[in-house]
């Protein structure tokens, strides 16, 4: 009996880390369009669960991000010898700092492009709690250290597609980057977010209601794109993708 049940179990853990492997590196597969209809909510609930208790399991170790960890591991210059001059110090002193790319004011960023939009109230849930819209997705997990773009749309508002179509073409034209770039959709109903999502015709994980969590408060129902760059800060907010695609070009040659 216990041999039974042994088996079972082994049998059950390698099902589910086929299912995983399957999703995770052969999402576009045969074999994933095969078990979507049978593992799709399943799978991505518990990818979703266990995303966060990996982040909360960080966050109470005190673990330091990749970016902290590489700094930490550059060795600190060698102390000044004593014999050197203190003209030398005191010009190493003088020397000024970089400074860093101020971000938007934040009354510019309520001020922005929002006409048309009454309700300025976020109404954005984690992307770990969202309802997705397609197969492809993301959570926050995958945010970290990454450019996001987020294109906020309505099933109601024409022009959604085109901003939908601006985002798939900067996903495409940049490619290899470390940037993420999802949809979100803010209002209309389930149904003709999907015949616009087909109409478009593009390939972006779309999720019902989900954002960054730098999301400008006075996104609601959109159309609208807003970029944040790695540090968390908002460097466009706007629904012209040919200035993202600027801004774009600037943080990834900023070293």
């Amino acid at each position: 009996m216990k041999r039974l049940i042994k088996l079972i179990v082994f049998l059950a853990v390698l099902a589910v880390a086929a299912v995983a492997a399957i999703y995770e590196l052969f999402p576009d597969s045969a074999a994933a369009k095969f078990i979507d209809p049978y593992c799709r909510d399943y799978y991505f609930v518990a990818r979703g669960w266990t995303l966060a208790l990996v982040d909360r399991c960080r966050g109470e170790k005190g673990e330091p991000e990749p970016e902290e960890a590489a700094a930490a591991e550059k060795p600190e210059p060698a102390a000044p010898s004593a014999k050197a001059p203190e003209k030398a110090k005191q010009a190493k002193k003088a020397e000024p700092t970089p400074s860093e790319p101020k971000p938007l004011s934040k009354r510019a960023v309520e001020n922005s492009l929002m006409e048309g939009t009454e309700d300025k109230r976020i109404e954005r849930l984690s992307l770990n709690e969202a309802k997705w819209l397609t197969r492809r997705r993301v959570s926050e997990h995958d945010l970290r250290g990454k450019a996001v773009i987020v294109c906020v749309w309505n099933s109601d508002n024409p022009e959604s597609l085109r901003l939908l179509e601006g985002a798939q073409r900067i996903m495409d034209g940049f490619r290899g980057k470390p940037m993420v770039v999802f949809a979100s959709h803010r209002g209309g109903d389930e149904e003709g977010a999907a015949k616009i999502l087909a109409k478009a015709d593009v390939d972006l994980p779309c999720c019902e209601g989900g954002g960054h969590p730098a999301e400008p408060r006075s996104v609601s129902k959109g159309p609208v794109y807003y970029l944040v760059d790695k540090a968390g800060k908002v460097r466009y907010f706007g629904r012209d993708d040919r200035t993202m695609t600027v801004r774009l070009v600037d943080i990834f040659s900023t070293p």
